[in-house]
């Protein structure tokens, strides 16, 4: 199956499905979750102050990189952790990060909320950059318009 990048997004060649795809890149380095708890362990304001910080990062390049686009489907969205060396933990990086993305999506006016309802999916990998740590992310619009709806089995209660 081939793909070819579009103004649109990405139309798949055999399927005839166009996904809207976007990607934002923020430069340098994110602290990990555990960096941020110890800082809001020592004090909470310092805390609220490191989240506030990295979220108006965020802020400013969504509205520089989507210049104003909001999403009306359910979106899916994936990051690339470029870090420096191999000794942190993806998923301490990656939890701070999706946490003041998300917020700094709903703030710019991106998507209404961060709930299931408007965020089916996130994910995300990591490499090694030693010149320019960042993180790339891959936003997609649900093709469906959708969240998955995965019913109890009323066989286990």
């Amino acid at each position: 199956m081939s793909s070819v990048i579009t103004d649109t997004g990405i139309r798949s060649g055999t399927q005839g499905i166009t996904c809207m795809r976007h990607e934002i890149v923020i430069k340098g380095r994110f602290p990990s979750y555990n960096e941020y708890t110890k800082v809001q362990r020592g004090n909470r304001y310092a805390g609220n102050k490191m989240k506030q910080d990295y979220q108006h990062i965020c802020e400013w390049q969504i509205r520089q990189q989507l210049k104003g686009k909001k999403f009306r489907k359910p979106i899916k969205i994936h990051i690339t952790c470029y870090e420096q060396r191999k000794n942190r933990d993806l998923d301490n990086v990656a939890s701070f990060f999706f946490k003041v993305f998300l917020d700094a999506l709903v703030k710019c006016q991106v998507i209404p909320n961060d709930n299931i309802n408007n965020v089916t999916h996130i994910s995300g990998t990591a490499a090694v950059d030693r010149e320019h740590p960042r993180v790339v992310v891959i936003i997609e619009e649900n093709e469906n318009g959708r969240t998955q709806d995965v019913r109890k089995d009323n066989n286990r209660q």
